[in-house]
């Protein structure tokens, strides 16, 4: 087996150089043989951006894939001490928006031939400081929607901006929850998805439904989760969700039905009178207290999957992830794969990010790391593909330097990583990675 493996590196390697080279802006790598593997650099900065001792050959027929660091992004704004730039990040075809809630400001990035350059700087037009305007970002096409949990004294806010004919992006509407208590952190880290006519936001009180009416968008459904503890009912709120083509997916972290907060997900499907009902409720199969599965979601057409950053399969809170598929027949969803990446380790906290694209799936190992000057968790991302032969990884991302926040967020466009680091030296200024395959 290792024969094989090595032939199919030898065989890569021209590929690989010549991959990075195209379209890059790199003109040459470096190839060696260190006591931890073999190693391609950047001839500039010596910086290893592909490790192949850390990847997986499950699929030898492709070789060894090489997914390298291709651009790096910190905050475009002079002072950027507790910027957290890239708390959340989400694409859309050529247009990213990354989350700084350190500068109360959501940027908007546009891919041309020169890389991804900044084209906007989102802040509302009632903006507070301390709101924390950017705790929750999405995009789809034209339209974004960003989460300010704090505002409105804590009740929280998400606003939608519009791009224009003109490419100008402009507020288009505030949206605020029903109810408006204090403390709901509606907009909050995970909680936000658009997609045409529709926005979701979750807080700690509930998931809110809006609908696009002319230019406003008005609330159209609530609902709470709920769960029994001994004789009592105990109503909360949700914080992952994500939306695609009429198909939502919920997180519910704190849902106990394999122990107290063990997690669930539900998938909701909106109507042909807007109306959003429930599909299916998701449980991890070996869900245990504590897991927190749902925490983070992802959907792309027939496939969700569902982060537990708190899993224990390989060491307390080593997390996983989980992919669901919706059978041929619509008559449901069944549980496809666990993906527990080959090196994770106790506190790599894995699922604590998700992204999928198609048969793609992008895992982060995030871990808040509450004092940056010592070595925290530093998990890389791990990209899963299915070819044909099951879900099986095909590469690991990471950075040569010590970041602490890797894989706060991360996202998935085509062949394209795109992994933020809010608290990337120096002072949490925050960082986005982009990797591309």
């Amino acid at each position: 087996m290792m024969g094989r493996k090595v032939r199919a590196a030898c065989h890569r390697i021209w590929d690989i150089l010549t991959g990075l080279s195209r379209g890059r802006r790199v003109a040459a790598a470096l190839v060696f043989l260190g006591l931890g593997g073999m190693f391609i650099l950047y001839p500039e900065t010596r910086e290893p951006i592909y490790r192949m001792a850390d990847l997986e050959l499950l699929h030898p027929s492709r070789g060894i894939v090489a997914w390298p660091l291709v651009e790096r992004l910190g905050p475009p704004e002079s002072l950027v001490l507790d910027a957290y730039f890239g708390n959340e990040v989400d694409v859309s075809g050529d247009d990213m928006v990354v989350g700084a809630i350190g500068k109360d400001a959501a940027y908007i990035y546009h891919l041309g031939g020169d890389g991804w350059t900044l084209a906007a700087r989102l802040s509302p037009e009632d903006m507070q400081s301390g709101d924390r305007f950017g705790s929750g970002v999405a995009i789809s096409g034209d339209e974004a929607i960003i989460g300010a949990q704090n505002a409105e004294d804590g009740s929280g806010a998400a606003y939608v901006f519009l791009r224009d004919a003109e490419g100008r992006w402009q507020q288009e509407a505030k949206l605020k929850p029903s109810d408006e208590s204090n403390g709901a952190l509606f907009g909050w880290s995970g909680g936000v998805a658009i997609s045409g006519n529709d926005a979701i936001v979750c807080s700690n009180t509930g998931v809110f439904f809006f609908r696009r009416s002319g230019r406003k968008f008005e609330e159209i459904q609530r609902v709470i989760g709920e769960f029994r503890r001994g004789d009592e009912t105990v109503f909360h709120g949700f914080r992952g969700v994500a939306m695609d083509a009429g198909r939502a997916v919920i997180g519910d972290g704190i849902a106990n039905d394999h122990g107290r907060a063990s997690g669930a997900a539900h998938i909701y499907v909106r109507g042909e009178d807007g109306v959003w009902r429930s599909e299916a409720r998701l449980l991890a199969p070996d869900g245990a207290a504590g897991d927190v599965f749902g925490d983070r979601v992802a959907i792309s057409g027939d496939l969700v999957l569902v982060g537990a950053k708190n899993h224990d399969e390989k060491g307390e809170d080593s997390g996983a992830a989980y992919l669901f598929r919706r059978k041929a027949d619509g008559s449901g969803w069944g549980f496809e794969k666990k993906l527990v990446p080959k090196k994770a380790r106790a506190g790599d906290g894995y699922g604590g990010s998700v992204a999928l694209t198609g048969n793609v799936a992008l895992v982060g190992g995030y871990r808040f790391c509450d004092d940056p000057a010592r070595a925290c968790s530093m998990a890389p991302a791990v990209i899963f593909e299915n070819v044909g032969k099951g879900w099986g990884e095909r590469a690991v991302l990471s950075v040569s330097e010590t970041v602490p926040g890797f894989a706060t967020s991360v996202a998935l466009r085509g062949s394209t990583a795109i992994i933020g680091a809010r608290q990337a030296p120096p002072n949490n200024a925050g960082a986005v990675f982009i990797y591309q395959d």
